[in-house]
């Protein structure tokens, strides 16, 4: 009896690592390269102001501003009093989590522009 069992365990031992091993590995379809994350490239007013109507009408920041610094960092070389401002009103917006001050703060900057 202790017999059968040992031999119905070392099959069943046998086995798993069997159906284990062969999944692991697998082929090589050549290096594994991670994504990073980078800000969307925007440009102009327009872009902007499309962005900014987004967290108007959501009450939501994060991915929806991204690249808005780097587009306003760009209006400094034509319009830096401009850009000042919006610069100083977005880092308010990204100090904020609240809904309705999000939403107020983006239609004052769309105001702006």
């Amino acid at each position: 009896m202790f017999v059968n069992k040992m031999v119905c365990l070392t099959l069943l031992l046998g086995g798993s690592v069997l159906i284990c091993g062969s999944g692991c590995g697998g082929s090589s379809s050549g290096p594994v390269t991670a994504k990073t994350s980078e800000s969307p490239v925007i440009s102009g007013k327009d872009q902007v102001k499309e962005r900014l109507q987004a967290v108007a009408a959501s009450g939501s920041g994060g991915s929806a501003l991204g690249g808005v610094r780097q587009a306003l960092e760009e209006l400094k070389k034509t319009d830096a009093a401009l850009a000042d401002q919006l610069l100083q009103d977005l880092s308010a917006l990204e100090q904020t989590d609240d809904a309705e001050t999000l939403k107020k703060l983006a239609t004052d900057m769309i105001a702006k522009l």
